[in-house]
């Protein structure tokens, strides 16, 4: 099936593994068939020269991918979805947030990768804002914080 996301480009139905596995093509993309391999590394240069244009100023995806320093590339999609690209291990990252709220990716996104040890505590700290945001009533009172409450399985 094919929606229309929030930007208003067409977006095609699939399954979380093929999301995950398309960002792992662009963490790898010799693993790419040769004509692919030069569309996959203009996305990759292009994110990497100008990782403010993937989301903008104060977004996580931007700074994600300043903070990580070249290892990792992330975007987030309409109705809770958000990818990695963990460059340095060639690995794809997907996630869905079920009721498509967007608010929770960033806190499971930073503790997704914490617990991969792709970000340091040192990194996980400067994107506290992200990570473990402020609730607030509508006196814009702070009553909570999010806070990630998952342990990745290993297998």
């Amino acid at each position: 099936p094919i929606a229309i996301d929030g930007c208003g480009v067409p977006t095609f139905a699939l399954p979380l593994t093929a999301f995950a596995r398309a960002f792992a093509h662009l963490a790898d993309v010799m693993s790419l068939d040769p004509p692919h391999q030069d569309s996959a590394t203009r996305v990759l240069d292009a994110m990497h020269a100008h990782p403010e244009m993937v989301a903008g100023e104060g977004r996580l995806d931007t700074e994600l991918m300043v903070r990580a320093g070249g290892r990792i590339l992330a975007k987030a999609g309409a109705e809770g979805c958000y990818g990695v690209a963990l460059l340095d291990r060639g690995w794809g990252l997907a996630m869905k947030i079920e009721d498509g709220n967007a608010r929770a990716v960033p806190v499971a996104a930073i503790e997704a990768l914490r617990q991969l040890e792709a970000l340091g505590d040192a990194d996980a700290l400067a994107l506290d804002a992200h990570g473990r945001p402020p609730v607030r009533n509508y006196r814009d009172e702070i009553v909570g914080e999010a806070k990630s409450v998952f342990t990745l399985a290993r297998s």
